[in-house]
């Protein structure tokens, strides 16, 4: 924070002041004169000071009432302006008001309160931490020991104009929290994989015993079986049985036929088996009854060769239709563990790369812990503190010997 100009106007003994500090360097020296006295002594010194606190805070360091803040030879038109940076300040007594302008842009609230609240943000700073970074004096009571952890942030962060420093640990901290929480978030995520992983292994575990069931009651390659060419397998298998049953019916029917014919050879008879009818030529008869036979035994030997032809053909289906739900059945297993096996290994990849995400989070987290710490004031400031401590005591003796020197003469 950086006071620029300053005008006081019927303030303690000041009848009227222009002070522009941006053309002095170094440490200057106020000199005064009391014209009544003839020393330096409530010469108005410290209302230079005075003016600057008020300006700021609307509060004095030796906590006058309003009779002495405003000069008793023209009690009227009361104000100090001053220039803080980018702030322009105007504030007044009898009336009472605060004016400001930030960046050119007039920012008066509608209260002298309110417009003091969004001053001391806007500046970040307050009358407290002002008076215990800024001002030395026997009439400031306020000191850094004294001061709240809090405040005792803001006087180290104005007093070493390291406010960047605090800025960088808020958002370090920010950060920190950001992977603090994506380290859970995937920690979470981790915990839903690996469960999801012991499921499908379960489950696995259940799909391969029933299949070990069905395996074991049927062969793998069977149980590979297309529906299709089980239904024709055993359409198959049907009608041959159909066509051996067949054959051995007809085969029965003509070994009894050829045996009613064998039985009319031997012993023949004097009429017709069939119609009763007497016989004329009996050896005539016998002969179409032996023709008739070799016929038969000529059908039954085809009927026979024929029948083993179709014997050779029967074989058992491998799986009959009505078994076929258990076929079913272990081919949905088999699908049902492909897709759960892809879901398993979809799962493990996704269950390593939170892995590596956490892993990097947590890495990053370390980083944003140790850098919390290297911007708070234990760290960098207190390194700060160390290193500019000495010149800072050098340079106070020097000065102190020259204000000895001045005093003395």
């Amino acid at each position: 924070m950086k006071i620029k100009n300053l005008e006081a106007n019927n303030f303690y003994s000041i009848k009227n002041v222009k002070l522009n500090f941006e053309s002095y360097d170094g440490l200057v020296l106020i000199e005064g004169k009391n014209l009544d006295t003839g020393d330096s002594n409530g010469s108005g010194k410290s209302s230079i000071i005075e003016a600057v606190v008020w300006g700021l805070f609307g509060k004095t360091i030796r906590k006058s009432n309003e009779s002495a803040l405003i000069n008793i030879s023209n009690p009227k038109n009361c104000y100090v302006r001053m220039q803080v940076d980018d702030v322009v300040i105007d504030r007044g007594k009898k009336p009472a008001y605060l004016r400001i302008w930030i960046n050119g842009e007039e920012k008066t609230q509608n209260s002298i309160i309110n417009t003091q609240r969004l001053l001391e943000e806007h500046l970040n700073t307050n009358y407290k931490i002002f008076l215990a970074s800024t001002v030395f004096g026997q009439e400031n009571n306020i000191h850094f020991v004294g001061s709240t952890p809090e405040d005792k942030r803001t006087i180290i962060k104005n007093f070493l104009d390291q406010g960047q420093l605090f800025e960088y640990r808020e958002s370090v901290k920010y950060l920190k929290s950001e992977f603090n929480q994506e380290i859970k978030n995937l920690e979470a995520v981790i915990n839903e994989y690996d469960r999801t992983i012991s499921e499908i292994d379960d489950k696995i575990i259940n799909l391969e015993k029933l299949k070990k069931e069905l395996t074991d009651e049927f062969d793998e390659g069977v149980l590979s079986t297309p529906f299709d060419e089980v239904v024709k397998e055993e359409r198959e298998y049907h009608n041959l049985v159909s066509q051996k049953e067949n054959k051995e019916y007809s085969i029965r029917s003509l070994t009894k036929k050829l045996h009613s014919i064998e039985n009319s050879i031997k012993n023949p008879k004097d009429s017709c088996t069939e119609c009763g009818k007497p016989l004329d030529n009996i050896q005539e008869h016998l002969a179409k009854l032996e023709t008739n036979r070799d016929k038969i035994i000529e059908e039954i030997e085809l009927e026979k060769r024929e029948l083993s032809k179709i014997k050779k053909k029967i074989k058992s289906p491998k799986i009959t239709s009505s078994d076929y739900k258990k076929l079913m059945h272990f081919q949905n297993l088999k699908k049902e563990e492909d897709t759960l096996e892809l879901i398993r290994e979809s799962s493990v990849d996704k269950m390593d790369a939170a892995y590596q995400k956490q892993k990097e989070a947590s890495k990053s987290y370390d980083i944003m812990r140790f850098w919390e710490k290297a911007f708070s004031e234990s760290g960098l400031v207190r390194f700060l503190i160390r290193n500019i401590l000495k010149y800072f005591n050098d340079r106070t003796n020097f000065y102190l010997s020259i204000f000895l020197e001045v005093s003395s003469t």
